[in-house]
C-alpha cells in the first residue's frame, strides 16, 4: 500500500489534541489529561496514517510513529518501541502523558543515516527534527536520530523480531 505522497516525503505532521475522540480502533487508553490552567488545543488533522505494512523500512516506520501521535493513538504509537513499548522506559499511560501540554508538533524524517549489523540484528538511525509549541505557548525543538532495531532474517525468528522497532528516539 503507498504512503501518501506528504507523508512520504516527510512533510509536516501536525500533532495532539486535548481530547480523545476515539479512532475507531478499539483503543481504550485514556487521553492524557491537560493542566486545568492550560487552554486545551484544537482537535488534530494530522492524515490517518492508515496501516503499517510488514515490510516497512525504518524511515517509514519513524513516519507513522509521529503520523500515530499526531491522531492521538498513543497506544499504537508506543507499541512501535522495542518489546511492545517497553523500550520507550515508559508505561502507555506515561507515553500518553508527556505529550499532554503540547498543542502542536510537526515532525521532519529524512532517510536513515545508516543501517548497521550486529550480533544477529540490524540497527537503523533516522534523523528527525521535531518543532512544536506547547500550550503555553514555549516553543519546542528537538533534532536528532530515532534508533530502531531489527532481528535478522535467522532461523527461528519471528515476523515480528523481523519488524523495526524503536529503541532510542530524541527528547
Amino acid at each position: 500500500m503507498p504512503i501518501p505522497k506528504i507523508v512520504a516525503a516527510g512533510a509536516t505532521v501536525l500533532l495532539l489534541a486535548a481530547c480523545d475522540a476515539g479512532d475507531g480502533t478499539g483503543d481504550t487508553s485514556p487521553a492524557a489529561p491537560v493542566p486545568a490552567n492550560m487552554v486545551a488545543p484544537e482537535p488534530s488533522t494530522a492524515p490517518d496514517p492508515g496501516p503499517l505494512p510488514a515490510d516497512a523500512g525504518p524511515a517509514e516506520v519513524v513516519r507513522h510513529y509521529y503520523a500515530l501521535i499526531g491522531q492521538r493513538r498513543f497506544a499504537d504509537a508506543w507499541r512501535l518501541w522495542g518489546g511492545g513499548g517497553q523500550a520507550s522506559g515508559r508505561t502507555a499511560d506515561a507515553f500518553a502523558a508527556s505529550f499532554a501540554d503540547v498543542a502542536r508538533y510537526t515532525a521532519k524524517v529524512s532517510a536513515p543515516a545508516a543501517v548497521e549489523g550486529a550480533a544477529g540484528s540490524l540497527y537503523a538511525t533516522v534523523p528527525v527534527e521535531v518543532t512544536g509549541e506547547k500550550a503555553d505557548g514555549t516553543p519546542i525543538h528537538i533534532e536528532g536520530d530515532v534508533t530502531l532495531r531489527r532481528v535478522n532474517d535467522v532461523p527461528g525468528s519471528t515476523a515480528e523480531q523481523r519488524r523495526w522497532h524503536i529503541s532510542g528516539a530524541p527528547g
